[in-house]
């Protein structure tokens, strides 16, 4: 087990010195991974966040100071290759599902925590409507256009698209963004200095 310390002192009233604040990280011997990081908001009070591994280095469980002491923890699942997280389940049990794009490695989508229970369009039952955002990417992993779950129904909306002009004019980019959910946009584009 390795550790590494930062800490602020700071002299109170002129005599002796006094710690404000300090951190220290606990860091795997094996891997040099950090499992546990502590805070100090004063001289006694230490704030503790452990985290876990798996074998190829990802995090698979956050336990956050509140939680200290109780079975809560936050879990990551990843996907067979283990390099992306599908889900992310908090620590009272709430789901996130994640999809990404295996090549740039950007997110497509996050679906959860809330959703809303329906029946299928075809009535053989009962579907699930979750509230999220989902993102369309391009060759480079760069963000075109962004949806997210608007209103009571969580109707998937575009709120934001934004294009590239790689070719005129290099690193120019033009982001509209819906501003309201009465159809009004706004345009803003950004060029070279």
């Amino acid at each position: 087990m390795t550790i590494a310390t930062s800490k602020t002192d700071a002299r109170h009233a002129g005599t002796a010195w006094v710690t404000l604040a300090k951190s220290e990280t606990v860091y795997d011997d094996t891997y040099g991974w950090p499992t546990e990081s502590r805070a100090w908001s004063d001289a006694s009070t230490v704030a503790v966040t452990t985290r876990t591994y798996d074998a190829a280095g990802n995090v698979l469980t956050i336990k956050k100071p509140e939680q200290q002491g109780t079975s809560k923890v936050q879990t990551f699942v990843y996907d067979t290759n283990g390099r992306f997280a599908l889900d992310v389940i908090n620590e009272l049990g709430h789901v996130v599902h994640q999809t990404w794009d295996a090549g740039t490695g950007q997110r497509l989508s996050t679906l959860g925590p809330a959703y809303q229970m329906f029946t299928c369009p075809n009535g053989s039952g009962s579907c699930a409507r979750y509230e999220g955002e989902t993102l369309v990417t391009d060759g480079l992993g760069r963000t075109t256009s962004r949806s997210i779950a608007l209103g009571n129904d969580l109707v998937k909306t575009q709120v934001e698209t934004i294009a590239y002009d790689d070719v005129s004019i290099p690193n120019r980019v033009t982001h509209n963004r819906l501003v309201d959910a009465g159809g009004v946009w706004s345009t803003v584009t950004t060029e070279p200095a």
